[in-house]
């Protein structure tokens, strides 16, 4: 069990961090649009 909860909270981790690098890549699209 504990080690099913650990294999769900490494998901939650990597699909954060996936939607940071995306908002990331996102900001700079606008910004390089804008200018």
């Amino acid at each position: 069990m504990l080690f099913l909860s650990g294999e769900i909270v490494v998901q939650h981790t990597v699909y954060f961090f996936d939607l940071f690098l995306y908002i990331i890549v996102y900001s700079i699209h606008i910004y390089q649009l804008d200018f």
